[in-house]
């Protein structure tokens, strides 16, 4: 069977790795990274964390 083309997502990462431009960002799927390469939380989804696990009203079940 002949080799199918390239999936177009991961080409994009492929091409981000090999930027040499320092001001690049990657907004392709899945985690945001810091310059170190560990994972980055944006602040808004670090103060909606907060807002949930410290509502005493939600009692956490699953949506119906």
């Amino acid at each position: 069977m002949p080799q199918g083309p390239p999936d177009p997502i991961l080409v994009m990462g492929y091409r981000y790795r090999e930027d040499t431009n320092p001001a690049k960002v990657d907004l392709g799927i899945g985690a945001y990274r810091d310059n170190d390469g560990k994972p980055y939380v944006f602040p808004v989804i670090k103060e909606a964390e907060n807002l949930i696990v410290n509502d005493a009203g939600l009692n956490k079940e699953y949506s119906r």
